[in-house]
């Protein structure tokens, strides 16, 4: 089987050869030519510089076929779209090279065993990283420029849109939903709740109005990446509580470490009252109780795939792990709920206690096949990459 390998970190680099339609469609002409079966693997928005494979999810799911021996061929229009960084190109061609695999491009077959060949892959790698870094550089000195004349870029905070200019004005609209979060807020509604109200009106978020593309977000206990599409992203507690307490729309924004004046939206001493009152909506809800939950961040839905979280009272009227798709009434997957009490002691009676499922756990690790190995000594040497690093950094 092919493995076709696609990448592009931005839109703006949708050029010939680089838009991630064009990428899968070479390579599964050359599939084609070649009368093989092929598989696609996706990396949008994310850079080749990217030193971590799991932190890109196509690159690390195409690293594991490889393990398991499912690729015979990776085919990539051109070396910049497999990686942009020298320790992740050494990486990937010592893993082509034991498992047999090969490296094809739209110039044809890459000779993996060709001295001079690899060498000069090494030296495009290394001035694919430089070309990076300088790009980089500039763009940083370009924002710092623009933030210096009062210039903005990128995704501007809600309530704020970019005037002809390229500076920030009030958008009328969305200015007056701010208003309305911050006086919900001061009567004492929490943050879910008036998110909850919002997406019942159908108020339209930002993501909603831009649309197109991807929202990549990491589980924080898994490493999980979580796709999802902008044009569905709803209202959630957290981005009404960021709205209640971002100084911009006081009049202050903040940029590579320094405070711009701009627009305010809210007046000072009432966004200082709104943000008072927050706080003290959160010290009156009574003492905070931490429970420590056994399962955090190893439950997912069956349903959905979304993360399961614990919530708990003293009087244990709420007790359960439950779906988090159940915290916004509009994305509930209807999933039941599992009782706290239940679950944890059925955990720690046949894995602890009477050591059933623990006993179940060493026999599977003492009968690992082959592939599970495989698996392990790859993920060992992932682990020694950054030691390996450091001593290729001092030879270069």
């Amino acid at each position: 089987m092919l493995a076709i390998y696609c990448r592009i970190s931005k839109e703006s680099e949708s050029l010939v050869n680089r838009s991630i339609e064009n990428q899968q469609s070479l390579g599964i002409s050359y599939a084609q030519k070649l009368g093989w079966s092929y598989k696609v693997y996706k990396d949008e928005g994310l850079s080749g510089i990217l030193k971590k494979i799991e932190d890109r999810p196509g690159l690390n799911k195409m690293v594991e076929d490889i393990s398991n021996n499912d690729i015979l061929g990776v085919f990539i229009t051109e070396q910049d779209r497999l990686e942009r960084d020298p320790s992740v190109r050494f990486f990937l061609i010592d893993l082509f090279k034991k498992y047999n695999v090969k490296l094809f491009t739209n110039s044809g077959e890459t000779n993996l065993h060709d001295e001079q060949g690899e060498f000069m892959g090494n030296i495009m790698s290394l001035m694919n990283k430089f070309y990076v870094q300088i790009t980089q550089r500039k763009i940083k000195t370009v924002l710092q420029k623009n933030a210096n004349e009062g210039k903005v870029h990128g995704i501007l905070p809600y309530g704020y849109k970019k005037n002809i200019d390229k500076r920030m004005d009030i958008d009328d609209t969305e200015s007056v939903i701010v208003e309305r979060i911050f006086q919900m807020s001061l009567k004492g509604i929490g943050t879910n709740k008036i998110a909850e109200t919002l997406n019942l009106e159908n108020v339209p978020t930002r993501y909603n109005k831009i649309g197109e593309g991807v929202l990549k977000t990491k589980n924080k206990h898994t490493g999980k990446i979580t796709i999802t599409n902008k044009k569905d992203i709803k209202w959630s507690g957290n981005t009404v509580r960021n709205i209640i307490t971002n100084k911009t729309y006081k009049g202050l924004r903040s940029f590579g470490g320094k405070i711009y004046e701009c627009q305010k939206i809210i007046d000072s001493a009432y966004w200082k009252e709104v943000n008072d009152n927050l706080k003290r909506n959160r010290n009156n809800s009574g003492q905070s109780v931490r429970h420590k939950y056994l399962l955090k961040g190893l439950l997912e839905c069956s349903k959905c795939g979304r993360n399961m979280y614990g919530r708990t009272r003293v009087n244990k009227k709420d007790n359960y792990y439950m779906c988090s798709s159940k915290r916004y009434k509009l994305s509930n997957c209807g999933n039941r709920s599992i009782n706290i009490d239940v679950i944890e002691k059925f955990i720690w009676n046949n894995f602890f206690k009477n050591k059933e499922l623990k006993n179940l756990f060493l026999k599977n690790l003492s009968i690992t096949s082959e592939k599970d190995k495989i698996i392990k000594s790859l993920k060992s040497l992932i682990l020694k990459k950054d030691y390996l690093i450091k001593q290729r950094d001092n030879l270069i």
